[in-house]
């Protein structure tokens, strides 16, 4: 595999994984309220406009 096969296949994963530990947890809430979570508890407090910017949507995302 070549590096434009691999990391598609990672991000893929990683989204899937993502799924699946919160089905095993029992959690309802989207990916992107704990990707905004994550962001917020690596980074601290950021302007809404900053927060889409990282989590790489846009800002009424």
């Amino acid at each position: 595999m070549n590096r434009s096969e691999v990391i598609p296949s990672l991000v893929l994963s990683g989204y899937a994984l993502g799924r699946i530990a919160a089905q095993d947890a029992g959690n309802d809430a989207p990916a992107a309220q704990w990707r905004v979570l994550s962001l917020l508890d690596q980074s601290g407090p950021r302007r809404v406009g900053e927060l889409a910017a990282a989590a790489r949507t846009t800002q009424p995302g």
